[in-house]
Parts: C-alpha cells; structure tokens; sequence
C-alpha cells in the first residue's frame, strides 16, 4: 500500500473523530515522505495514538518502535513483506528544541488552514518554525528549506515579520528578516542565544529546568548504551556451508528499512581473500579483518609466522631421521602451547571485536548481519576447549544474538563445493555448532541443501519474528 494512500486515509480518520491537529510540513510534498508530523493538543494526545494503533492493526501493519520524548511521540510501524514498507508517525503537542517550547500548540493551531482538505499551516508560520527549529538544531535545518523560507518570504514579507514579530520581538525579527533577504543564513544561526533568551522571558521558562534537561537526555543515552535498540544476527557454521552469500542477501532485504542494515566479516582475513569476497558479496561490507585489537594478537601473529618459515628451513636440511624425530617432538610441544595460547588470546580478541565494532552499531539502531561470531573459537583445536565446563564458561560470557543461524549440510557435499578442510573434519566441526545451537537460546539450525532462494527466505522470514515480534510457528 502506497504510504500516501495511508497518510490521506489517517489524516480523514483522526477530521472524522473530531480531533483537531495541524500538519507540519509543506502540503506540497506531502506524498514524498514516508513519515507524518503533525501537531496535536495535548489533552488528546491519548486518543491520536490509539486511533493509529488500531489503523495501522487492522491494515496488517506491526509496530517496531516507540520513543517518547516530552512532548513528543514517535511511533514507527512496518508491514512485514519481502520489500518491508514501513511508516512512521510523529505527534507533537509543542514544537521543541533543546527542550525550550518555542512555539505554544494554542498559537500555532489558531493560525491553521486547509488545503486540499487537510489542517496544516499557512507558508508563514511553516517558514517560521523552520527557522526556529534551525536555530535550536542545525543538523535539521536542511539546504532545500533556505531556498522555501526566502520564496515565501519574497510573496509576502509584510505578513511574515507581522507573524515573526508577534513570537520572538521586534530585534531578532528584523535581523532575521534582513538576514533571510541576503541569503546569510550564518546570521540566523548567531542569532541563536538573543531569540532564545527572549523565548524563556516570553515563555515564563525557568531557567533552571535547562540544566535539568539535560541530565534527562544524559540519562536517555545512557539507557540506550545498557539496552541498544539493534539486533544482530549471526549466520555460523563451517566453511562451504553458505555463511557469506546467505547473509549478504538476507541484509539486503531490509536496504530500504528504517533501521540501517551492516553486513559484517567477523573473522580474520588476507587480503587476496578480501578482494574476492568484496567482489562477490558487497563492497559496503564491513570487515574487523587484520585490524587486531589487542595487541597479543599481533605477536602471536608473527610468532606462528616465524615458527612456520623455521620448519619450512628445517624441513630443506639433510639431517638423520632421530634429528628430525627430536625436532618433531620439540614442534609438536611448541604448537601445543601455542594453540592454547592462540585459543585464550583469540577468545579475548573476539570478545574486544563485540564490544567495539559490533556493539557501536547496535547502539546506532542498526540491524547487523555477521558472518561468522566468537563460536568460531570452539572449532579451534586445543585441551582446553575440550573441557565442557571451560566450554559453558565461555558461551555464558560471549553476548547471545538476537538470533543465530547454524548452517550445516553433509561432509562430502561441502567438501565439494569448498574442499578447504577434509570431510572427517568438516563432521567434526558440523557436531560442534550443532552443539552449540541446541544451547543457545535463539536460534535456527539450517542444513543447506535447498535452493539458495528456499534457505533465503526461510532466514528472511526468522528475521521478521524476532524484529517485529511475531509468534512463531
């Protein structure tokens, strides 16, 4: 369904329940967007959202998310098809920056017209609250708006500073004015601190409730740090089985989301690899690759290095065959404390690539897609990953995705398609993540022996019940 066929029939639903609301933006583009602003009374603010809820149920839409911020809500709702059409709906009972009411609801809504059959605001007072809210965020204050506010200042400058006048005083509306007349839209923003200090005093805002603002909003960030509002989903399992292909494609489908899909390489990579994987999966992929973080990892690097070209030498001396049984008997030693030691250090590692790549982006609302995750470590050959109760240990400290998909299929057939390890191997490996699907709590073992398209949409469709909290079955 067209998102502008939505925006018409919701605007119809809340004139034909009587409630009384103002659009925000320019009625122009009103079918360029996929979201709706609009201003309502705060009395009614209740029977808005559950007119919406109920509309948005009924046209088979699920709602993905919800922030309230003073007086602000914004809800974000998402049909959950293959092209994931999503829309989002913002109720305001004030116009609101930094916190600050620049413009009261009871002045704003008396000034209200119609036009083509929907409340929304004359160019004059749209112009203003455009500048306003440049003046309190410059991040909003978009190039396209200087050219509207000096068009519509053009048509009708005389109505325009009567309206300025009568919300931020004489001073700054002449300034402003003759700011917006020669295009030095800098000005406006240096005009910053006089408009709202004459806001406060036209306002009765107390100062004090500024400071206090802000250790709200420090608060909101830092519930957001403790429960990040992205998902992340890992695809694991062992090589051949479909981990890259799988997981690119099934990002791709959510490209046109409200939450930005990162499709992420999680393990280590040379760089021939990363140039064929670029090549076939996506350019836009992000990959940790050899940017160790600790520095451990760095030296055991060059240690396995150095230990390979020393055998490699060794292996080219004439020597008797007790000198190379003793030299055998040293290395298989030395390699054993050095997997032990590679198995610790590269669990750390994995945990610090969670934590600073991964964990940012989860933050930051995004949807991420990994190939590979830290369960790679239990496919590690080494005594300590043997015990089950290290084992236990280490799945309790590595951080659960919101689903994991265990991919898995016959040794010989992946064998064939990527002969890297030997079938007796690749069982090995196929009844460790299997092992480790049956204790995770989310997630999805997938043998890999359909159509890519079958397998695809079968993940596509997992996705969806975790992020739009769909039952299964």
């Amino acid at each position: 369904m067209a998102s502008g066929t939505i925006r018409q029939e919701i605007l119809s639903l809340f004139t034909a329940n009587n409630l009384t609301y103002c659009y925000l933006r320019d009625i122009s583009e009103i079918d360029s967007y996929n979201d709706l602003h609009i201003l309502v009374g705060k009395n009614n603010l209740s029977d808005f959202i559950s007119i919406t809820e109920l509309f948005f149920k009924e046209k088979g839409y699920c709602e993905i998310y919800r922030k309230n911020i003073g007086s602000h809500s914004s809800i974000v709702y998402a049909f959950p098809d293959r092209k994931l059409n999503w829309f989002q709906i913002d109720f305001q009972t004030d116009l609101i920056g930094d916190g600050i009411k620049y413009i009261k609801y009871v002045d704003l809504i008396k000034h209200k017209i119609e036009k083509e059959g929907i409340s929304c605001l004359p160019d004059s007072i749209l112009s203003l609250s455009l500048i306003l809210h440049c003046v309190f965020d410059k991040n909003f204050f978009q190039n396209k708006y200087k050219i509207f506010i000096a068009e519509t200042l053009g048509k009708n400058e005389e109505a325009c500073m009567g309206v300025f006048r009568s919300f931020v005083g004489d001073k700054p509306t002449s300034k402003m004015i003759e700011a917006i007349r020669i295009g030095d839209f800098e000005k406006i923003l240096k005009l910053r601190s006089k408009i709202i200090i004459h806001i406060i005093k036209k306002n009765k805002i107390e100062l004090i409730s500024i400071p206090f603002r802000k250790i709200s909003i420090m608060f909101s960030l830092i519930k957001r740090l403790v429960n990040p509002k992205g998902l992340l989903f890992v695809f694991a399992g062992t090589d051949g089985t479909g981990k890259s292909t799988n997981s690119f494609r099934v990002s791709s489908y959510y490209n046109d989301f409200y939450f930005k899909p990162v499709h992420l390489y999680f393990a280590d990579i040379d760089d021939s690899y990363l140039q064929r994987y670029k090549e076939s999966v996506s350019k836009n992929t992000f990959f940790p690759g050899k940017n160790y973080l600790l520095p451990s990892t760095r030296l055991i690097s060059k240690l396995i290095r150095i230990r390979k070209n020393v055998s490699s030498k060794n292996s080219k001396l004439n020597k008797t065959k007790e000198e190379l049984n003793r030299d055998e008997s040293r290395t298989s030693m030395l390699l054993i404390i050095i997997n032990e030691i590679l198995l610790i250090n590269y669990f750390f590692e994995f945990l610090a690539r969670y934590w600073f790549r991964i964990y940012p982006l989860l933050v930051k609302n995004n949807l991420v897609f990994a190939d590979r995750y830290l369960y790679d470590i239990f496919v590690m050959k080494g005594k300590l990953i043997q015990s089950r109760y290290i084992k236990n240990v280490m799945l309790k400290l590595i951080p659960e995705p919101a689903l994991s998909f265990i991919l898995y299929d016959e040794p010989n057939t992946i064998f064939s398609r990527k002969p890297d390890n030997t079938p007796k191997e690749i069982s090995r490996q196929n009844k460790i993540y299997i092992d480790i699907s049956e204790n995770l709590k989310n997630s999805t073992a997938i043998k890999t022996f359909e159509t890519l398209d079958s397998i695809q949409e079968k993940m596509f469709d997992e996705t969806c019940k975790i992020l739009f909290k769909l039952d299964k079955g």
